[in-house]
């Protein structure tokens, strides 16, 4: 049976009915971009709107032409509004207080000794590259755009402060003296290059890639910044996502109150942060960041604001701005700011939480937040901000008088992310106790039947329970097949690279290996390579384990029934099929 996007919407439709009023079921039969959802409804109610106003949304099935018009419209008006940001005159004395207090908070805060030592240098051992693609290099393997490629940086002075650092540590040395004499010693002065994403069917997602040298030096600081939020905030970035839901969650029973910002990357102006940010840290940001972005069109844009989403610095010190927000808004009003707690492996959120533009007070301190971030030059998303009433949304959990009714989204129609969504809403189905009979029974006739353990990844097959599978071998392993994605590797042969041929030819540069294993490039003598702009293809492996309904590391375990109901309705629905 083919896919079809507009039968599957049709299914979920018919599922979900019996939970919607008249009017609900009219929007939905109509295919209304929003259906309406009322403050008396039922948690069955609002989650089964919930999920039909967002499990397409994401999936891009007839492009606009607009869509890239459109980010890029967006992305204008942040950089302009940076530009133009002034305290304003205009401001009451409720505002100077505000503002008094966040001035004395980020003084203390960004007054850490962490980063009084403004030797760049320092920074360059902390440095890292992401796994995408740098401006003026399309490769994506760390040891191709650092030993293997001509360098990139926005500046000359970029180049100055690399080959500083490179000239006090031997291995490096030597390994760009091996680069340099096949790609010369000068490297390329290039701007950040702006482009786009699929977001939705009507508008594009904005992502911006970093030259190669200023995204090390920006990882760098960004991990210095990670410290400061440690010690300062006790946030810590690797697990405020789980504190954060931990909050929503039971944000209405304990009175907190979550808010999400519009642009909040891109509209950190250089002018606000000039204004209250030692002199040594903005001396650091300016220094590193990029100051123009080319367009897709070849065009270049000045940057007013910091640093774009693809700055390896811009999360951290976004995080760690909203902090001080909070912060300040705590003290001005005299409450008690408590913070997160480790006991033993068990982590205890505090009263507050931020994860980049994810915030999460007091109800009691939300109107004085949200005031601060405004004097600042952010905008407040009211559509996902809330202070009232049952809704609360923050980090991927969406909140509902303490019931997680997150939708289940679709992010397109390859068979990984079919069996992704086939899984995962099943699991939404047994978490809220709301049947999906005909959806689940649609999706799993489109799809290859290879059944794979709970444990697995949502794209490798349909997770089902042990008694829907051939008992053990006498080994006591369950032998199955699952889907995997396709990964090419490049693996180095002691004098030589072996690469795929769609990856060129890569040249020997036996520090620059030592260097990749060091920064955690090379495992096991190989390394992941990820071909840019290509879809991601599977296939079939075979697959042992002695224990086939283990739980999935890091999944929030459902209660009791919820597992209950997810097993027997697997086995009622999908032996049917």
């Amino acid at each position: 049976m083919t896919f079809s996007v507009k039968a599957l919407y049709d299914a979920l439709v018919r599922d979900l009915s019996p939970f919607l009023d008249r009017d609900q079921q009219i929007a939905a039969y109509m295919r209304s971009s929003t259906i309406p959802v009322y403050p008396d409804d039922e948690m069955e109610t609002h989650a089964a709107v919930h999920l039909l106003n967002n499990a397409l949304k994401k999936c891009v099935t007839e492009k606009s032409d607009g869509a890239s018009a459109k980010a890029l419209e967006v992305f204008h008006e942040s950089n302009g509004l940076c530009g133009t940001w002034e305290l304003s005159a205009e401001r009451s004395l409720h505002d100077d207080l505000l503002w008094g207090h966040f001035r004395m908070v980020v003084d203390r805060v960004f007054g850490h000794e962490l980063l009084l030592n403004d030797n760049l240098c320092d920074l360059f051992d902390r440095g890292a590259l992401g796994p995408g693609v740098q401006a003026g290099c399309r490769d994506t393997a760390l040891f191709k755009k650092l030993f293997d490629a001509r360098l990139t940086a926005s500046s000359a002075s970029i180049f100055e402060l690399f080959s500083r650092c490179v000239v006090r540590r031997p291995r490096w040395q030597s390994s760009q003296f091996v680069r340099q004499l096949q790609f010369g010693i000068d490297g390329d002065i290039v701007s950040s290059k702006i482009s786009f994403v699929n977001k939705s069917n009507d508008t594009d997602r904005t992502i911006c890639a970093e030259p190669t040298l200023n995204m090390w030096f920006q990882q760098g600081l960004g991990s210095v910044f990670e410290d400061v939020l440690r010690s300062q905030f006790s946030i810590d970035l690797s697990n405020q996502q789980v504190l954060n839901r931990s909050l929503a969650l039971n944000g209405v029973r304990c009175g907190f109150a979550t808010i999400d910002l519009k642009s909040a990357s891109d509209s950190m102006s250089l002018r606000m942060l000039r204004s209250v940010l030692p002199r040594h840290v903005m001396a650091m940001l300016e220094t590193l960041r990029s100051r123009e972005a080319k367009l897709p069109s070849g065009e270049l844009v000045r940057l007013n604001m910091v640093s774009t989403m693809g700055n390896g610095f811009t999360f951290p010190l976004q995080t760690l701005v909203f902090s001080c927000v909070v912060q300040a808004v705590f003290d001005m009003n005299g409450y008690q700011l408590s913070r997160n707690i480790c006991r033993g492996k068990q982590l205890v959120p505090g009263n507050f939480g931020v994860f980049g533009d994810d915030i999460i007070v007091p109800a009691y301190a939300f109107r004085d937040v949200c005031r601060l971030l405004k004097i600042l030059g952010f905008r407040l998303n009211e559509a996902k901000s809330f202070s009232e009433g049952p809704f609360r949304e923050s980090c991927g959990l969406d909140s509902y008088n303490g019931h997680n009714i997150r939708p289940v989204y679709l992010r397109d129609q390859s068979r990984g992310s079919l069996y992704s969504f086939l899984n995962q809403i099943r699991m939404w189905s047994a978490r809220l106790n709301i049947g999906l009979n005909q959806t689940i029974f649609y999706l799993a006739r489109t799809l290859p039947r290879v059944l794979v353990p709970r444990s697995f990844a949502w794209d490798s097959g349909i997770q089902v329970p042990s008694c829907m599978v051939s008992p053990p071998n006498p080994h006591g392993h369950f032998i199955f097949s699952a889907f995997e994605p396709k990964v090419d590797r490049a693996v180095f042969l002691f004098d030589k690279w072996r690469v795929p041929d769609a990856f060129g030819r890569w040249s020997f540069n036996s520090d620059g290996v030592v260097l990749c294993i060091l920064n955690g490039g090379l495992v096991n003598g190989s390394m992941a390579l990820r071909p840019h702009g290509q879809k991601v293809s599977y296939h079939l492996r075979k697959y042992a384990s002695p224990n086939w309904d283990g739980f999935p590391l890091g999944l929030d375990l459902l209660d009791r029934a919820a597992w209950a109901r997810w097993s027997s309705e697997s086995v009622r629905l999908l032996t049917r099929v």
